[in-house]
């Protein structure tokens, strides 16, 4: 974790973000089942902040966000990045985030989270959703309502506790993250308890 601290403070240099700005990151699909206009409307609420939003991504609902983010003035805050096919790039902006914005119910494993985790970002998930299963609260992340003010409120707490945010996002690290070793335990496992089964029939 110690390693990921430097290499988040290189990653902020390289995509050129202001030091003082607090970065926000969404990586996934846009669509509206993932929350997309949660996270716009809940910048929105915190522009006396010096707050950056980062969209990573594509999907059907790009053009209702790109219009979104013109009517309400938030051009500057808010960058929809498109779709990044280089890992290296993707792990910059996964490392430059301070928070990593998931207001989805849709989903119920996301990958992303525990691929922020493993950058030490902690993530904001809604209660009582799937996705937020493997989240205690101000533990290892954090909870949200599915509201833009209940985002927003969590993202001004967090900008004014910064040592929260390391504290959590050493623990997302240490609990989220799995290396491959124990992945490939898990699978190699699977295969046997599959071959034994099989050989008994």
């Amino acid at each position: 974790f110690d390693a990921t601290s430097a290499y988040k403070v290189e990653a902020r240099n390289r995509l050129g973000l202001a030091p003082d700005e607090m970065v926000l990151l969404f990586v996934g699909q846009h669509i509206k089942e993932k929350g997309v206009e949660i996270i716009i409307n809940a910048v929105d609420r915190l522009r006396d902040l010096p707050v950056k939003m980062l969209f990573v991504g594509t999907g059907y609902a790009v053009d209702e966000m790109n219009s979104m983010i013109k009517q309400l003035g938030l051009s500057e805050r808010v960058k929809l990045h498109g779709v990044i096919g280089s890992r290296q790039r993707l792990m910059d902006f996964y490392a430059a985030a301070h928070l990593f914005l998931f207001p989805s119910f849709y989903d119920n494993a996301p990958l992303v989270v525990r691929e922020a985790a493993v950058m030490g970002t902690p993530s904001i998930l809604l209660r009582d959703s799937t996705a937020a299963e493997v989240i205690a609260d101000g533990f290892n992340g954090f909870l949200a309502e599915n509201t833009p003010e209940s985002y927003a409120d969590i993202v001004r707490r967090l900008f004014a506790d910064k040592d929260c945010i390391m504290r959590v996002g050493r623990n997302a690290s240490a609990t989220l993250a799995r290396p491959w070793s124990d992945i490939m335990d898990d699978v190699m496992q699977r295969y046997q308890y599959i071959i034994e089964s099989y050989g008994r029939r």
